[in-house]
């Protein structure tokens, strides 16, 4: 990982960083966490870096794409350090304090496909990296972004949420708007903010949740309290019903059939939730007492024959009568 730094003297450094809390002995051998100077390489006056945009894209993931003043793209090569400043399509507004962010697709990131949007400019752009061009097509314009910048935005499934901003007349707002890919339309969200608010950052987290941070309010001071949104909030339920939806079929995609152990298991705990405690007792004393039942025949069953005489059958004293008599007793 690479950071560039941008000094007051118009000197670039560059720094290739690892983190302290892990051990990779294939890199030892090279320099981390030192910055080094950039030479013969020109952003031009800090001003322009005022309000600036940047993200990393490319096959390698090794190209930061900068959208800054006046209507320049700047695309610095993270591996050699190298710049190529194209201009952005002709447009008579500037760029500045704006919205850029990868395009992406079901939360997954499209290599090199980007939208910006600031004042009446709203583009989705792709650069092609082999022949180093850009390609740009116009979307749909919000009346909104025609008199704001400043303003936070986050992309959660295929929409754009701008939150905040301030006017040409330096007023803050409190209002959401939200961007749908699909249908490319723009809508005013169903609540706002808390309090006016501008220059924030948003980021959206793996517990569904949007964190606000910094920023200043509508009296020119630093914002002193972080927001959360629940991702509910944000959306109307045909929307909810449509991301869930989307969801489903995704994972449906991905493993088309059930695992036939999950389904055991699924039937399982289905009898474990059903199932009678009591009865389950009584079925457990019946089986015990079948069991106790057939091993008393099985000892009946092995007990040798006595052998027996005419006698012993109808003799008074024989053994028949005996068993008569002792039973006769018991009763």
């Amino acid at each position: 990982m690479k950071f560039l730094y941008y000094h007051l003297s118009n000197q670039k450094y560059y720094m290739t960083y690892k983190s302290v809390w892990k051990i990779n002995t294939a890199f030892e051998n090279q320099p981390f966490n030192i910055w080094k100077l950039c030479e013969n390489y020109d952003f031009g006056n800090i001003e322009y870096l005022q309000g600036a945009c940047g993200l990393i894209s490319g096959i390698k993931n090794n190209l930061l794409f900068i959208t800054r003043y006046p209507q320049n793209i700047e695309i610095i090569d993270l591996e050699g350090i190298k710049e190529n400043k194209i201009p952005i399509i002709d447009n008579k507004n500037l760029i500045h304090n704006h919205c850029f962010m990868p395009l992406t697709i079901n939360n997954e990131k499209i290599i090199n496909h980007f939208i910006l949007f600031c004042k009446n400019i709203v583009l989705l752009i792709e650069y092609d990296e082999k022949d180093g061009t850009f390609f740009y097509e116009k979307l749909p314009i919000c009346e909104y972004l025609k008199y704001y910048t400043n303003y936070s935005f986050v992309y959660i499934y295929n929409y754009i949420f701008l939150f905040g901003g301030k006017s040409s007349n330096g007023e803050y707002t409190d209002f959401i708007y939200k961007f749908s890919m699909k249908p490319r339309t723009w809508e005013k969200a169903n609540f706002k903010l808390p309090i006016p608010m501008s220059a924030t950052f948003s980021i959206f987290t793996d517990n569904n949740k949007i964190y606000i941070i910094v920023g200043l309010t509508n009296d020119q001071k630093t914002l002193d309290t972080n927001l959360c949104i629940n991702i509910e909030e944000c959306f109307e339920k045909r929307e909810l019903l449509d991301i869930l939806s989307c969801t489903v079929t995704q994972i449906k995609l991905e493993r088309p059939y059930s695992v036939p152990i999950i389904r055991e298991r699924i039937v399982e705990n289905k009898y474990a939730e059903n199932i009678d405690i009591d009865a389950f007792n009584k079925l457990e004393n019946i089986e015990n007492e079948i069991k106790h039942l057939k091993a008393q025949l099985s000892s009946f069953k092995s007990r040798e024959n006595v052998p027996t005489t005419m006698e012993d059958i109808w003799s008074s004293d024989g053994i028949v009568n005996e068993n008569k008599k002792k039973s006769l007793h018991k009763i």
